[in-house]
């Protein structure tokens, strides 16, 4: 096996769907047909813990549709997604494909001529692996148990299975949540590698609003590796604790008892706390990616979205465009905002696992890795 690839989104227990589809990706190269090269697994999900319906214990998941979960005036109010309950679940069943009815949104625009992916269809299904806890499980199981929306396998540079359920199919603009990080840090690698973005640079050094709070002392280094001791905790069950602020913060959600901050570099200057010594312990928080955007934004002097369309979604050959959410600054959501269509996230995963070739000029893959942990 030379190499695997594996992008995958979820909301809450994102590492435990991250081990699933390790799982899976290992056990596809160790038992099919398809046997030995480059793997790249494409999931697009949510976790339904939360849920109050019960199709956990049925047979398929209840699609949005048979939920009655959406928008419009025909839909009782306890069945509308809206402003201050899309990311929660269950609407999130329907809301995560339709990110642009909630929030602030810009767009990366499509390449003109979008690049072909080629095709060899196999049958998948049945394909047996062991799930986190150690029980046999197929593919197709996984992707009821997982409330996957989109489901795509590279192998060899080929599409070998492509599916979708949920209501979503190939044009649809899913959101990727903290798969975001990974397109952000490539752009930044671009520009690490090229000497503009110094990773040693202290991030007040590019951000010097910042020099007040607990960022100060700590470099664009600490911030890719997830190694800065301000205090922040990042728990996504407690909406009323300082995520759920950020979250209202950054646009994410609306609130009429939230009178905080109304973009991400503000909220961030109100964290003046710090908790560990830089550089001493990892501690994920997904506020260091948007630092990191913003870092990469002004050491550069562009705006992102003009970094990614150049160096990245044009020359692979996007078919459709990025969209990601913004705050009322105008400031990407570079952590969790970014949408994506199915097809150009695999074309992003086979970027990476053809070391920056393109079906133009290769972008070398020190460039597009240089930013990631």
């Amino acid at each position: 096996m030379t190499a695997i690839t594996v992008l995958c989104c979820g909301g809450d227990g994102a590492e435990t769907l991250t081990q699933r589809s390790l799982q899976l990706c290992r056990q596809i190269c160790r038992v099919s047909p398809f046997g030995g090269s480059a793997v790249a697994i494409l999931n697009l999900m949510f976790e339904t813990s939360s849920m109050t319906d019960h199709s956990k214990h049925r047979a398929e998941p209840r699609t949005a549709e048979e939920l009655g979960i959406g928008q419009g005036a025909e839909l009782p109010p306890e069945q509308r997604a809206d402003t201050t309950n899309w990311t929660l679940a269950p609407f999130n069943r329907w809301s995560f494909q339709h990110v642009q009815h909630f929030t602030r949104t810009t767009r990366v625009p499509h390449a003109g001529n979008p690049s072909s992916l080629e095709e060899n269809f196999q049958d998948l299904c049945q394909i047996p692996f062991q799930d986190y806890s150690g029980k046999p499980c197929t593919v197709a199981e996984m992707l009821t148990r997982t409330y996957t929306d989109g489901f795509l396998v590279l192998h060899q540079g080929k599409v070998i299975t492509e599916q979708y359920f949920n209501g979503m199919n190939r044009s649809t603009l899913h959101l990727i949540m903290s798969c975001s990080k990974s397109i952000t840090s490539a752009v930044a690698g671009i520009y690490i590698e090229a000497g503009v973005l110094d990773t040693s640079a202290q991030i007040m050094d590019y951000m010097p609003e910042l020099s007040a709070t607990g960022f100060a002392g700590a470099t664009v280094q600490h911030a890719l590796d997830m190694q800065v001791g301000v205090k922040f905790s990042e728990d996504y069950d407690d909406i009323n604790g300082e995520w759920g602020d950020y979250e209202l913060a950054t646009g994410w959600r609306e609130s009429t008892d939230y009178h905080g901050p109304a973009d991400q570099i503000s909220y961030a200057r109100t964290l003046t706390e710090q908790e560990a010594e830089h550089g001493s312990v990892f501690h994920y928080q997904s506020i260091l990616t948007n630092i990191v955007g913003c870092c990469l934004e002004r050491a550069v002097g562009r705006r992102f979205t003009d970094l990614l369309a150049e160096h990245i979604w044009n020359p692979m050959g996007a078919e459709q465009d990025l969209v990601s959410v913004i705050d009322s600054a105008g400031n990407l959501s570079f952590e969790g905002g970014f949408n994506v269509c199915l097809r150009d996230f695999a074309r992003f995963g086979l970027l990476i696992a053809r070391n920056g070739v393109t079906r133009g000029p290769a972008i070398d893959s020190g460039d597009l890795v240089a930013g990631m942990p």
